[in-house]
Parts: structure tokens; sequence; C-alpha cells
């Protein structure tokens, strides 16, 4: 995929005066009419369109190569309170804007704020169904992050379990989450 150097998509407005534009169908978000179409750039229409939002669960589970799944819906958490449609939302009381969350440009050259990948592993694992009444997330897609955290993200960006292990703090994970994660810990030392 070539670069393209500006952002494609821009909230109405904020768009450059010389810029032609073409429709989304995100409320209030326009795309750059002279640039490549890129895979994610749903992803950031649908940030884009939903102020305060933080990209989540499957959406980001994808970014960080979390997931060999392509969401059909777009993943945001956004604050109890705010009402918004045309995205897969999940909403905190309070919602954990302060832990975890990245700030990171998608392929789109468009910025967004994204929950890192530890938070990512733990926030689907607590709404999985065997843990969760919400159920959001099925547990083989949690499951899968989990092992694809620990055999290719972790060595890839640096990250560890000691990363998991703040997220499930910061989340407040639950004891089944906590084990989940230690006995793949356990399994990968071996």
């Amino acid at each position: 995929m070539e670069k393209f150097d500006n952002p494609v998509l821009y909230r109405f407005d904020e768009v450059p005066d010389h810029l032609l534009v073409e429709r989304t169908e995100h409320r209030g978000v326009v795309r750059d009419a002279s640039a490549p179409v890129f895979f994610d750039e749903d992803t950031a229409a649908a940030f884009l369109a939903h102020p305060g939002s933080v990209v989540s669960y499957l959406s980001a589970a994808l970014y960080w190569g979390l997931t060999l799944q392509n969401p059909v819906s777009t993943w945001l958490s956004v604050p109890r309170g705010k009402a918004y449609g045309g995205a897969k939302l999940v909403r905190f009381a309070p919602m954990p804007h302060e832990h975890g969350v990245v700030d990171v440009v998608l392929d789109c050259n468009v910025p967004v704020k994204m929950y890192d990948p530890a938070h990512t592993v733990v926030m689907m694992l607590e709404s999985c169904p065997l843990v969760s009444k919400r159920g959001c997330i099925q547990t083989e897609e949690a499951l899968e992050a989990l092992s694809l955290f620990a055999s290719k993200v972790a060595p890839r960006s640096g990250s560890t379990f000691c990363d998991l292990t703040e997220a499930m703090d910061n989340v407040g994970a639950s004891a089944v989450t906590r084990a989940a994660i230690l006995a793949v810990r356990a399994h990968s030392s071996n």
C-alpha cells in the first residue's frame, strides 16, 4: 500500500479549505476524494464520529495482531451517558480512559486513541460469557487474543506479562481472568 501523507478522513468542520472531499457513511465525517482506500478507514471514521471514544475490543485486537478475524463492526468504548449510533459501542462506568490508552496513527494516517495490547486482552477476557453477564466477546476470541499476545505480540512489541498484571489491576479483573492469564504465562514459560 502506498504511503499517503495527509489524513484520509476528517471531521466535517476540520477539512482544509483546498481539499475536495466525499461523504462517508459516518455522520460528520468526510474523506479526501483523491486518497486511496485503506482497510482501517471504518475504524478511523467511527472514532472521528464519536468524540471521546477509544478504539477497543476486536477493533483494537485487529490493530495489535491479537485476532485473525476481521470484526464486522467497529468497537469503541465510550463514557456512560453518551448517545451514539453506527458502531458497536461498549460503555463503562467509569470508563477507564486513563489506564492503557495510547495514541496510534492508523494506516489511513488518522490518529486515534486505542487501548494497548495488554488492556485489550484483559478487557476481552473480562467480557467473555463465562465471566461477564454482558457477554460481549465470545470466549474463543478472548482466548485467541491471549494466546497471540503471549506468542507474537508481546515479544514483538516489548510488552510483558507484567503489563497484563497491571492491566488486570486497572480493570479490576475477576479471578477467572487472572487464572486464565496465569495459566498461559505458566505454559509459555515452559
